[in-house]
């Protein structure tokens, strides 16, 4: 029954998404982290010549940054396939190149957005990319304001020349609200260390059938590995 269920929630989102392919969505500043040019290694926010991520607010800019620097180097981005213009786990995005965000962090660290153009009472999705340093694992958990559009999780690295982590949220609304702050927060009690890329919202044509989600919400219903929103199924 379990895997029937599970089955059943990736379809129906995959449906529903489908069906909201031509509304508009609000849009994400800078979502694959290619407006800056960082040329002091490692790539922290906080380091000279560097700065802050445009679009995008650091709680803690001495753990926050850009992978690679100028020169190609990528200490923290040490395995994968970077998503690039053409992933093929999204709609393609001209604007995606070679650099992703990383956040290092012990303590809670969050990188967040302000978002505004949302519809009252419309409904919409994230999708983005994640990974993790090599040998380390963190946890992550993303929001939109006050409401988790994913849970708190682990995310592992997908090693090698493997795509990153496909991540596809919770149907949400943000109900008479027009705005909303969305953030990620790692934490991981050490020196780990989580990549992202290809940040996106896409508003869905209607509120999909609730109780398939309440209930069942997990990580392994939308994160997969090469670009299978549930391959990860235990």
């Amino acid at each position: 029954m379990a895997g029937a269920m599970r089955v059943g929630v990736a379809v129906a989102m995959a449906l529903v998404v489908g069906m909201g392919g031509g509304l508009a969505a609000p849009i994400v500043v800078n979502p694959s982290f290619e407006a800056d040019t960082f040329p002091t290694w490692p790539g922290y926010s906080s380091q000279g010549g560097n700065g802050p991520i445009t679009g995008w607010t650091s709680s803690t800019p001495t753990n926050t940054g850009l992978n690679p620097v100028v020169g190609g180097s990528a200490p923290f981005a040490d395995n994968g396939t970077r998503p690039s213009a053409s992933d093929v786990g999204q709609t393609p995005n001209p604007t995606n190149g070679n650099q992703i965000a990383f956040i290092q962090a012990g303590a809670a660290t969050s990188l967040r957005q302000l978002i505004s153009g949302f519809d009252p009472f419309a409904w919409y999705v994230l999708d983005y990319r994640e990974n993790e340093r090599n040998g380390q694992a963190s946890t992550l958990v993303v929001a939109m304001d006050a409401t988790t559009l994913v849970p708190a999780h682990t995310v592992r690295p997908v090693g090698g020349a493997n795509p990153y982590h496909f991540i596809r949220s919770a149907p949400f609304t943000l109900g008479s609200a027009t705005a909303g702050t969305l953030s990620f927060t790692a934490s991981s009690g050490g020196d780990n260390t989580v990549l992202l890329d290809n940040v996106k919202l896409t508003r869905i044509s209607s509120n999909p059938i609730t109780p398939l989600f309440q209930d069942t919400f997990s990580d392994e219903f939308f994160r997969g590995d090469n670009n299978d929103i549930n391959s990860q199924i235990p």
